[in-house]
């Protein structure tokens, strides 16, 4: 009795410390969805050309084997079994169409066309529990979870040579990168216990030295992404007891450890003891924040006969640079189901991969949404000759309210940031921040959700960089 009643003063204490994040209401809108295979979802790819490759585990028990498929939109292209190996994560890569698919132990290149070009045995040869792979612009990250205290994690360059490796603490379950800085998101496990669960997000340096380490008692299924605004975004599941009772932590850092926010999100508040939040990613929110995505327990009335605390939807949230919540997306259906992978394509609409365990279908099923989100910049190439020098030019109409439009020049191929900022430099908004090729661009900006004021908008690339004033005026 005295552990239940700590367990529920904790829980109360947790709620009222961190804020619950306000929510506005502009949800995005589901363009179509995929049923592709049955099996446990593995991995993600967009490609360059706006093509969705997704991998699944398969179920050995019914002889169903590991596939991975490639999607036209929504109609799937190709097909192939990858043998009786499990592929754990794919990635595309930074200088061609081909991809990388973590398959055993093995790294293995694919072209678009699912055709196999080489693979990679990793050098160490030490029995692994779970590999990952996962990327930035220059480099990529495999993770092999060696033991539940420890990962060996590996990194190679563009050319696929072995530049790092080093040995993390604990299950890494995601990694991200931002000015040659490694960030990982891992949990420990002390059998199953409430209190020896936990998690931590640590910082290493390129050689694989550690920098710093945030931990965060009783949490687990931790992830971890760089947003486009260059903050560090955290999430993990807290528990709140020793029973089922679960919530969502995001947390925001700056690269140097400094917490700007914290916020506990409660599943809508379903009745205490019948939390079921899950986490299986993290990725940016393009216009500043995170996207959390998982699973929540199935809005149900506990005192019902049919009640099930088992029944869960795929859910995603979306938390803007401030900590509040910009929109939510819930499949709810009478199948239990998860969102475990998700990014954004060149048009920036957002693909999800995930599953729902369909019974009358016999098991599980791997499914591929695409939404379209508002305040999501798309920026346009204009069909205009190449222009010769880098420009940012005045935005039109200015005044504007609440939209404008921003023109800029890129004169040869690199990456390039366009940021809007308020009068106290600080950053409102990222319009791009992304490799682009040399043409002309427009970039729309929506001030809906700003007050009337001057604001600032720059333009960065390797050898400019530019400012301008714009005016919303409401």
């Amino acid at each position: 009795m005295k552990n239940s009643l700590f367990y529920l003063v904790m829980a109360v204490s947790l709620l009222i410390s961190a804020p619950t994040p306000v929510e506005s209401q502009n949800a995005p809108k589901k363009i179509w969805q995929k049923d592709t295979d049955r099996g446990t979802p593995s991995a993600l790819v967009v490609t360059k050309t706006n093509n969705y490759i997704t991998a699944t585990r398969g179920y050995a028990s019914i002889g169903i084997n590991p596939k991975i498929n490639f999607l036209d939109n929504d109609n799937i292209n190709w097909s192939q079994e990858s043998g009786m190996v499990e592929p754990n994560g794919a990635v595309d890569m930074n200088l061609s169409n081909d991809f990388l698919a973590m398959v055993g132990d093995t790294i293995v290149r694919y072209d678009y066309r699912g055709s196999l070009i080489n693979k990679i045995k990793l050098p160490d040869s030490t029995k692994y529990k779970f590999l990952g792979i996962f990327k930035d612009s220059i480099r990529y990250f495999v993770a092999k979870v060696v033991s539940n205290d420890s990962t060996h994690i590996f990194v190679y360059d563009n050319n696929l040579s072995l530049t790092t490796q080093f040995m993390a603490k604990g299950k890494v379950q995601q990694i991200a990168s931002k000015g040659g800085y490694i960030f990982v998101a891992n949990s420990q496990s002390g059998g199953g216990t409430f209190s020896s669960t936990s998690s931590d997000l640590s910082k290493y340096d390129c050689s694989g030295d550690l920098v710093w380490t945030k931990h965060f008692p009783n949490q687990f299924q931790s992830r971890v992404c760089v947003g486009t605004d260059g903050y560090v975004y955290y999430a993990g599941v807290q528990l709140l007891s020793e029973y089922p009772s679960q919530i969502w932590n995001v947390v925001k850092f700056d690269t140097d450890s400094n917490q700007i926010w914290s916020r506990y999100w409660t599943g809508d508040m379903l009745p205490l003891n019948h939390f079921g939040l899950w986490i299986y990613n993290i990725i940016d929110l393009p216009s500043g924040g995170c996207i959390v995505m998982g699973s929540v327990t199935h809005i149900q009335d506990p005192a019902s006969p049919d009640f099930d605390p088992n029944l869960y939807n795929p859910m995603a949230i979306a938390f803007d640079g401030s900590g509040e919540i910009s929109w939510k997306i819930r499949e709810q259906s009478s199948e239990a189901g998860n969102f475990r992978y998700a990014q954004w394509d060149k048009d920036k609409y957002l693909i999800i991969m995930g599953d729902l365990s369909i019974q009358k279908l016999g098991g599980i099923f791997n499914r591929v949404w695409k939404y379209s989100v508002d305040g999501v910049t798309t920026v346009v190439r204009e069909n205009k000759p190449l222009p010769e020098n880098f420009s940012l030019s005045q935005n039109y109409p200015n005044p504007f309210n609440p939209k404008t439009t921003i023109e800029f020049q890129v004169a040869k191929s690199g990456f390039v940031s366009l940021k809007v900022y308020d009068i106290m430099g600080r950053e409102i908004a990222t319009l791009v921040n992304e490799g682009l090729s040399a043409g002309s661009y427009k970039a729309p900006f929506d001030g809906s959700r700003l007050s009337s004021g001057v604001y600032f908008y720059t333009l960065q690339t390797d050898g400019f960089a530019g400012s301008k004033k714009m005016i919303l005026a409401k």
